[in-house]
């Protein structure tokens, strides 16, 4: 199982690049690598603001894609520390560690870009391939980490007398756990993207298992800080890498700046024999000492799992395996049941005066009211004590609201930053909105349309006591039966705005060919009937879509469009043309926000577009933005007499125009 790492507000150790689509300055001390306008205060209200997006389908049967998934940044070349270093592109990437290659189970990693506008997967081609290292690899994609712990893959350069050390290619690494490798010894190889999608990832080297034992796989879970920076002097950059198979955990360096033995050996951590030690891992400072703490889950340890934190310290070794706490299903869980199989970190209480990160931990195998593998989940805030040891200030544990059989609620865990924020920024560190929880639930059924084992991603409202579970709760289902959605995720900040978006893994889905879906994250308002996405239904051929995103508290409605359209102006059955060009051409509207306070009852609002890539060059025009909330329709009305649009001949008309639409989805994750 991979660990999932998240990218949020963290204090001052990197350059931002502002991309933020408000006005709001960053919160003072608070920046991050996306700028996404850090915002305090807002709670999801025990409803969710994702709907799906986008999706990747596998073609090879029993390949398994998607059984890992995670969202890796890579940005801009140029020198360290220049502010052309902006990470603020994405890619998506997704296990297939069944690929099979001469009969064996050889693995391969698929990749695909992700537009930082519209938050979508880009399908239009086939995915890029990360293939395993040799035909001896094994499993190679059972587990995947996007982190920063070089700064790039870099070269030196000679000017003069005077040598430089220069990034050609700046991001996040990419780790790829290949637990099968040498009779299951296992295998972790890294990668340095080369400054692009397009241009790959180099395989920059491997980390084989520092053991002898067959069957240690070595490689099925990796952890970084999600704030890790190998630049950042204040903590030496360091990763986990799980042997759960022997009960181990081995802790690595990062070395910066190195094109080879980026990874140099620092610790063992012996667990409970048999007790899968290792299979699950966070890395995370739980108790605001600026030190990250280890979190290992072992969920085949005596009595139906236990996790085990390791506090931070300073020193060579970076944790302390002395005296960790020793965490165990309570309460509602009492009793475990494959408790410690997933963990996730993140600010999950919703109270400012405890805003640290807290730990949630699941338990898929707890049986309760007479359901086999029920589930539930536990969550925590921890504490040092006077001597320093660490405690469980905070305990909170719930089962599955859905007392049915085989649903393995908690199988898959991310926390992330989903709700819409309601507020500016403060100087004392709650940083971001707060954390919502999203909560693996592959073995659900979905009622409407009846779909057995579809799969779902329970989205958990943030409260002041933790994530809220509750039995109507907002859910994103699987859209297929035996799809199994919610068996792998990751969160992380992929458009830019201030929510995060979340990545959802379905191996088992259409004979374990798998698919990876990336869902938008958007504000949600009470009673808002606009925000969501819309579609067009005109009669012209138009295929217009567009996500709307309707901010109460600014008074503002954001408009994204999701797809490229064509823009054609006719006379007849004649396509128009201006000096000689045809009025014909396909692109993107670009939106500036719009006015909007009363959404609520029919609204109409002027707005200029920029429709430079349709008629190719710098242009923009001018249409009306109107809401009917009788007929519960939004109609784009483009102006075709005013600005660039004004040089068309009259008799031409845009077809379509004006489009008409009505919403497709509500931001309801159903």
């Amino acid at each position: 199982m991979t660990t999932l790492k998240h990218h949020r507000c963290v204090r001052a150790t990197r350059r931002a690049l502002t991309l933020s689509l408000t006005s709001l300055a960053l919160a003072t001390g608070c920046t991050s690598e996306y700028s996404y306008t850090p915002l305090p205060g807002a709670t999801c209200d025990h409803a969710c603001n994702v709907s799906s997006q986008s999706r990747y389908d596998g073609t090879v049967a029993g390949e398994g894609m998607a059984s890992a998934v995670e969202i890796a940044a890579w940005g801009s070349t140029g020198l360290p520390g220049a502010a052309t270093l902006d990470k603020k592109n994405r890619t998506s990437a997704a296990g297939a560690p069944n690929f099979a290659v001469g009969g064996n189970a050889v693995g391969r990693v698929l990749l695909h870009p992700i537009s930082t506008q519209t938050g979508e997967l880009d399908t239009s081609s086939p995915p890029d391939v990360l293939s395993a290292p040799s035909q001896t690899t094994r499993e190679f994609g059972a587990a995947l980490l996007a982190a920063d712990v070089r700064d790039g893959y870099t070269d030196t350069v000679t000017e003069g007398v005077i040598r430089t050390i220069r990034n050609v290619a700046w991001g996040e690494e990419l780790l790829v756990g290949a637990p099968g490798t040498d009779s299951g010894r296992g295998a972790v190889y890294w990668y340095a993207n080369q400054g692009s999608h397009s241009a790959g990832w180099a395989l920059g080297g491997t980390l084989t298992a520092p053991t002898t034992r067959a069957s240690a796989r070595f490689g099925a879970a990796l952890a970084a800080r999600f704030d890790l920076d190998a630049r950042s002097t204040a903590n030496p950059p360091w990763i986990a890498v799980g042997a759960p198979g022997e009960s181990r955990v081995y802790v690595f360096m990062a070395v910066p700046f190195s094109g080879t033995s980026t990874f140099l050996p620092l610790m063992e951590i012996v667990g409970p024999a048999d007790s899968d030690f290792g299979a699950s891992l966070a890395i995370a400072d739980l108790n605001g000492d600026a030190y990250p703490e280890l979190v290992v889950g072992a969920p085949r340890d005596a009595s139906g799992g236990r996790v085990r934190v390791f506090r931070g310290i300073v020193g060579f070794s970076p944790v302390s395996t002395a005296d960790p706490l020793v965490l165990s299903a309570s309460g509602a869980l009492a009793g475990g049941g494959e408790y410690g199989a997933a963990l996730a970190v993140g600010r999950i209480r919703g109270n400012p005066t405890t805003a640290m990160n807290g730990l949630v931990v699941g338990a898929p195998g707890f049986d309760a009211g007479g359901a086999t593998n029920r589930g539930g989940i536990c969550q925590y805030q921890l504490r040092n004590t006077g001597g320093g040891a660490l405690v469980a200030d905070w305990t909170r544990c719930n089962m599955n609201p859905v007392a049915r059989d085989n649903e393995r609620y908690g199988h898959a865990l991310a926390v992330g930053n989903f709700a819409a924020p309601r507020a500016t920024g403060d100087a004392d560190g709650f940083c971001a909105s707060g954390d919502e929880i999203a909560v693996g639930i592959p073995g659900r059924d979905r009622t409407s349309p009846a779909l057995t084992d579809a799969g779902a991603v329970h989205i958990l409202g943030r409260g002041d006591e933790g994530g809220e579970v509750l039995a109507d709760g907002r859910m994103i289902f699987g859209g297929d039966a035996s799809q199994f959605t919610g068996r792998a995720l990751a969160a992380d900040y992929v458009q830019p705005t201030d929510s995060e978006d979340l990545l959802l893994g379905s191996p088992l889905r259409n004979g374990s060919r798998g698919r990876v879906s990336l869902t938008r994250a958007m504000p949600l308002t009470a009673n808002d009937p606009i925000s969501g996405e819309w579609r067009s239904t005109d009669s012209a051929g138009s295929n217009f879509r567009v996500q709307l995103q309707w901010d109460s508290s600014a008074g503002r409605l954001a408009i994204t469009m999701l797809r490229q359209q064509t823009m054609t102006f006719r006379n007849g059955a004649t396509v128009c043309a201006v000096m000689g060009n045809t009025l014909s051409g396909t692109g993107r509207f670009d939106f500036d926000p719009i006015p909007w306070t009363t959404t609520p009852v029919t609204h109409t609002e002027t707005v200029a577009i920029d429709v430079s890539d349709i008629v190719g060059f710098a242009a923009n025009a001018q249409a009306r933005v109107t809401f009917n909330a009788a007929a519960n329709t939004f109609t784009l009305a483009i102006d075709e007499g005013a600005g660039v649009l004004g040089m068309v001949p009259a008799a031409c008309d845009i077809v379509g125009n004006p489009f008409v639409f009505t919403r497709f989805s509500a931001p309801t994750c159903d």
